[in-house]
């Protein structure tokens, strides 16, 4: 290698480098939570085991729940079309794809001001969902 190939070799991995530590530096800025978090259980009933709560969570738990709903949906989808084949897993696929899309949806809707939000789950259905 040259001598004019190292230099430029070395101009360009230094300012690859000092680009990408550019971006490193950045410091991180936390994200102010609102709102409480709170689960208080309502009812169960012992002959079906279904359980009533009432649940409260902050803007931050929020959207990590949100995010969480939508891996499962992925996951459901990709399950309900890999075993479309045999008709108990595409089944199984779909009921989890519903449940999940229908509690993001829920919980997307009464988190768009930004605050924590406030609902009822029965047996892992998100219902009654408003702001704090």
């Amino acid at each position: 290698m040259t001598v004019a190939k190292k230099i430029s070799t070395g101009f360009v991995v230094g300012a690859l480098t000092l680009g990408l530590a550019g971006g490193i530096y950045t410091p991180a800025v936390a994200e102010e939570c609102r709102g409480e978090t709170k689960t208080e259980v309502v009812s169960v009933d012992f002959i079906t085991g279904g359980q009533t709560n009432e649940v409260k969570l902050d803007s931050c738990k929020v959207q990590k729940m949100i995010d969480g709903y939508g891996q499962v949906k992925d996951a459901a989808g990709l399950a309900g079309l890999l075993g479309s084949g045999y008709w108990p897993v595409g089944v199984a696929g779909g009921i989890f794809f519903g449940w999940a899309w229908n509690n993001q949806e829920k919980l997307k809707e009464c988190a768009q001001d930004g605050n924590g939000v406030t609902f009822t789950e029965i047996n892992g259905i998100i219902t009654g969902c408003s702001s704090q």
